[in-house]
């Protein structure tokens, strides 16, 4: 969440190109680990992993959604923008409808919610043996592959017809999702770390996480956003090791960012407003990104805060 207040923050500096992205990536990834945790959880309680995650997900995560949209489109209004009425269906569609009026930041949200509609079918097909992690795998490919040819869209000057219809939106699901399936799959097939390369990250951890974010701050300066998200990659095996040996940062920045974790999605939804779609000088912007924690932190106790505590009590 932090990445991605200070690009919405600086985008208009022009310094902080594709650390958004960045977030959005590791998020996913830690996003499709959780959601094959909850699918194994569910099987073992010999419930209907089709009926179950959906459900669940849809209680937790669309009435704050609506609420947000509601909230949206009154602030809209209030301004004289008329175009926001009506929005209700704009976050189940967003990463392909580009929508305006302080939705477009949805297309994340949007990415989820069609991963979680089809992560059972995924779940039922990578648990069918070596049958099902080999299918997995070329689900996995053909994502990554989707993603790349978005990356060589982005640098062509003649774009093919066929190719940009399919793949030169960078938000649309099958372009953008990969990372949900890396997490899934690395869950669900058990992988680790190995040994030889995990021992090295027990003792030189500190150092290596201070490397890479130190080569992602260092990237920006190049001006290039998919070469920052490509640097960013290799935050994603740390991610990893970090979920393998149950490591967390302690002390009080370790509790900082627990608090804000638990109010990412309600930030998440909040900060766009307050940066990218502040209708002020753009040199407000950090501030808005500053005011986005504790508005974000309001939004979740008055809304998302119910769905959140009846969601873990069905759970």
């Amino acid at each position: 969440m932090i990445f991605v207040l200070i690009n919405h923050g600086l985008k208009w500096t022009g310094t902080v190109q594709g650390l958004g992205r960045t977030e959005v990536n590791l998020f996913f990834v830690i996003s499709g680990l959780l959601t094959a945790i909850s699918l194994e959880s569910i099987r073992k309680k010999n419930q209907n992993v089709f009926v179950e995650l959906p459900r669940k997900r849809a209680w937790r995560i669309v009435p704050t959604l609506l609420a947000f949209v509601l909230l949206c489109c009154a602030v809209r209004a209030l301004q004289g923008n008329e175009e926001s009425w009506p929005g209700f269906l704009y976050p189940f569609w967003a990463n392909y409808a580009s929508p305006k009026g302080g939705f477009s930041h949805l297309w994340s949200i949007a990415c989820e919610m069609h991963f979680y509609l089809l992560s059972p079918l995924v779940f039922w097909i990578g648990t069918r043996g070596k049958a099902g992690a080999v299918a997995l795998g070329v689900i996995f490919l053909a994502l990554c592959a989707c993603a790349a040819a978005n990356a060589y869209l982005q640098i062509l000057i003649e774009k093919p017809i066929q190719l940009k219809a399919l793949f030169d939106n960078k938000y649309s699901t099958h372009v953008a999702v990969w990372p949900m399936l890396l997490g899934f799959a690395w869950y669900l097939n058990r992988f680790r770390i190995p040994e030889w390369l995990a021992v090295r990250f027990r003792k030189h951890l500190v150092a290596l996480m201070v490397i890479a974010h130190a080569a992602l701050i260092g990237i920006l300066y190049v001006g290039s956003p998919a070469l920052t998200v490509l640097v960013s990659v290799g935050l994603i095996p740390l991610l990893f090791f970090t979920f393998q040996e149950k490591r967390a940062l302690g002390g009080k920045l370790g509790s900082a960012l627990v608090w804000v974790g638990q109010r990412t999605f309600s930030i998440y939804l909040i900060q766009q407003m307050l940066t990218l779609e502040l209708p002020a000088p753009k040199e407000w912007r950090p501030l808005g990104a500053l005011l986005a924690l504790p508005l974000g932190a309001i939004f979740y106790f008055l809304v998302e805060k119910r769905f959140v505590a009846s969601h873990s009590k069905s759970t």
